[in-house]
């Protein structure tokens, strides 16, 4: 294996992999990133902001969300990755290195579409309804205007 060829070569043992268990590395592999990544990111942004270090219980607020995301937006952008690449290497006037990695910025760009904004930014609550009735003054009119 040249060094030019590392990456489709790669690609190749990828496809030589079996869906499960690949579906396994990469949940062994996320996890891992999420223990040792979330809490510096927490704590890096805590610090840009000017606020306190964050209590230990709160380093990983927010990260179990985040790694269910990462399961369905690995499959988008995974499945999108062989789709653009297919469709790319069929227009023709790519090589196959090109249409991967024009592949892989696009299925980027769905996985985070697709399903990481949706986690990450969820649709606001309703407000509550107030059951209180508007108190009436003397002259018949509402005083909460």
């Amino acid at each position: 294996m040249s060094l030019e060829s590392a990456p489709l070569d790669a690609v190749d043992d990828r496809e030589s992999i079996r869906l499960g268990r690949r579906a396994v590395i990469v949940a062994a592999a996320s996890a891992s990133d999420m223990v040792v990544n979330f809490p510096l990111w927490i704590v890096a942004k805590r610090v840009s902001a000017g606020l306190p270090l964050p209590p230990r219980g709160e380093l990983y607020k927010g990260s179990g969300t985040l790694y269910l995301a990462m399961g369905p937006m690995t499959v988008v952008a995974d499945g999108s990755t062989t789709l653009f690449e297919r469709a790319l290497l069929d227009l023709g006037g790519f090589s196959q290195r090109a249409a991967l990695a024009c592949a892989s910025m696009a299925s980027g760009v769905a996985g985070a579409l697709l399903v990481g904004a949706q986690a990450n930014c969820p649709p606001p609550l309703p407000r509550p309804v107030s059951r209180r009735r508007p108190r009436v003054s003397a002259r018949g009119r509402s005083r909460r205007s």
